[in-house]
């Protein structure tokens, strides 16, 4: 059966949780929510939405922390609580995060405050100023001082759509959480609420928390908790605006707990660089003598809460990056691999059978697929094909397995979109390997091939498949 979260009830006409009517008018007024009211009891109390706690007040509802520290298997990147090293180190990440004027794929954490994209360093009295100039990628949640010794921990946790591992890919911060889906789950729910994105679908997650740290001068009972996470994604995909949809970053700061400095005119910074082709710094405002920024309201309308679009992009990466994680799950696929496997192997020359048509004619360099005669008869239930490739009629290794057929007439009634995912899949492999990265490149062909050529291939010889091939062209001419 269905339940509502505390302080709502079960609407027995729409069977939705709605607020709780029970409660009277001044409780209702009183608490800064929800009001729930035991019916044994006849008590009545303050509760919190989903993803929101009640502080010692019993009134007032804040935003929690997303989930964090030992149970998420976070990495600790500063190690025990003795003396602070500058920064975390390179933290790597696979999926790519517009930001700036480039796609990042690296970060350091600081210890006191800040996270910074890219290999540059962050020195001296925090100044997002200074940062601006020096043309840095900085979040700054709270940016103090560094002490030479501390208190606290840092966490840090880098969760991706598409796990590296996949991909055979170790250079990645990411870990295996079991808190990855509720992860997941926020963030898709805090990303369609703040900008109105119905659907958000979440690419990557870093999730930074500071735990009871301390600026500069501070005494060892001043402590801070806050958090930063940086959020990639794009709003739902079709298969008719898979290639439309801009990848966006976000970044959500959360203040739990700390007025943040403990006297007047302890420097501090709060806001973001970005190194665009128009520099720009964002700044949170507050009270620079007394921030007390776990009950500032930000512009989510939660206390201790803020949000700031922070960059977007459409480029040949990011579309190769998103093909390449959707189809990822063929790497394990046995079927696929079992039908990849029974294709016909490329000949190392261009004496091909009459199981190849020509696919692509650019002069001196033309590729072939298995035809849709040879599917038909030889292969009818594979779905899969293969591009093989020649220039100067010498074999090289651009072709790949295809998805597909890639033949307008062999659409089979399992696949509709047979043709059109052919397409897609070639407009991806030149995507990935012709205008993005090595590692692009050499995710998608862990997934599709880079085909040997045979010196010994099947070569099928006999004309009753050129006869088929004839009369099913006949066949399409007189059906338009």
């Amino acid at each position: 059966s269905c339940e509502c979260h505390s302080g709502y009830v079960m609407d027995k006409t729409s069977f939705r949780c709605i607020e709780s009517p029970q409660c009277s008018k001044e409780m209702r007024t009183t608490c800064s929510h929800l009001c729930h009211l035991n019916t044994n009891s006849n008590e009545e109390n303050c509760a919190c939405p989903q993803d929101l706690y009640l502080l010692d007040d019993k009134v007032t509802c804040v935003v929690s922390l997303y989930p964090h520290g030992i149970d998420a298997i976070d990495n600790v990147p500063f190690g025990k609580d003795i003396k602070i090293t500058k920064d975390s180190g390179i933290i790597m990440f696979s999926s790519l995060m517009p930001f700036g004027n480039r796609l990042q794929t690296e970060a350091r954490i600081y210890y006191n405050g800040a996270v910074l994209f890219g290999r540059k360093n962050i020195l001296g009295i925090p100044n997002l100023k200074a940062a601006l100039a020096g043309k840095l990628n900085l979040l700054a949640p709270f940016w103090t001082e560094k002490a030479a010794f501390n208190i606290g921990k840092v966490y840090t946790h880098v969760y991706e759509e598409c796990e590296p591992s996949v991909f055979l890919e170790s250079d990645s911060e990411n870990t295996m959480s079991p808190r990855k889906e509720e992860v997941f789950s926020r963030v898709a729910k805090d990303i369609t609420e703040f900008y109105r994105l119905p659907g958000f679908e979440p690419t990557a997650v870093i999730v930074t928390t500071w735990e009871s740290t301390r600026p500069k001068g501070c005494p060892r009972s001043f402590t801070n908790t806050f958090q930063a996470v940086i959020v990639s994604g794009h709003a739902p995909l079709t298969d008719t605006n898979y290639w439309e949809v801009e990848e966006h970053t976000y970044v959500i700061f959360i203040y739990k707990e700390g007025n943040g400095i403990c006297k007047p005119g302890q420097p501090f910074e709060v806001g973001i660089t970005s190194s665009n082709d128009v520099p720009q710094v964002i700044t949170f405002e507050v009270d620079k003598n007394d921030p007390k920024l776990s009950e500032v309201k930000g512009n989510t309308g939660n206390k201790g809460m803020v949000t700031y679009h922070v960059g977007s992009d459409l480029s040949a990466s990011i579309m190769c990056q998103r093909y390449v994680c959707k189809h990822a799950y063929l790497i394990s696929n046995r079927r696929y691999q079992s039908q990849i496997e029974e294709l016909y192997k490329c000949p190392c020359t261009m004496r091909t059978g009459f199981q190849w048509d020509l696919l692509k004619d650019e002069g001196d360099l033309k590729c072939y697929a298995i035809n849709a005669a040879t599917k038909s008869r030889l292969l009818a239930h594979n779905q899969r094909n293969r591009i093989c490739c020649y220039l100067n009629e010498t074999f090289i290794r651009t072709g790949h397995n295809l998805i597909s057929d890639p033949w307008p007439w062999s659409a089979l009634s399992v696949n509709p979109r047979a043709y059109q995912d052919a397409q897609d899949n070639m407009q991806a492999r030149s995507l990935c390997c012709d205008k993005s990265s090595v590692t692009l490149c050499k995710r998608f062909r862990t997934i599709f091939g880079n085909p040997e050529c045979s010196k010994n291939p099947i070569l099928i010889q006999n004309q009753f498949l050129l006869v088929i091939l004839l009369l099913q062209h006949w066949t399409i001419i007189h059906m338009k």
